[in-house]
């Protein structure tokens, strides 16, 4: 018998809304979850972010969903995804451990 694969959410947060971009980012975290046997659940994409803010709907809405499923984790395409703020990304990231999540920047 075999267990259940990890879940997985993804995270992408963009200054800009360049689709071309953000579906290569989407192709990346799709093809990481698969190599690494990762159920992706949902990727929750963030446009127009102003670099260190906190106002991120998408991230509002993945925080929701990871109260469902102790243990996920969130991928990332890299720790900017997060913020390029580092005092804010390392908030973000405690958040999202205190749920019990594990951030995995995928790059």
């Amino acid at each position: 018998m075999t267990g259940a694969r990890p879940s997985a959410f993804g995270y992408i947060a963009t200054q800009d809304a360049n689709e071309t971009e953000i579906e290569e980012h989407l192709d990346h975290l799709t093809t990481y979850a698969q190599a690494h046997r990762l159920h992706l659940i949902e990727v929750y994409v963030d446009r127009r972010i102003i670099p260190g803010s906190l106002l991120r709907p998408g991230l509002e809405v993945l925080i929701r969903e990871l109260k469902a499923y102790e243990g996920a984790r969130v991928l990332v395409p890299t720790a900017d995804h997060l913020s390029p703020a580092i005092s804010v990304r390392t908030a973000i990231v405690a958040h999202l451990s205190a749920l019990g999540a594990a951030v995995v920047v995928t790059a």
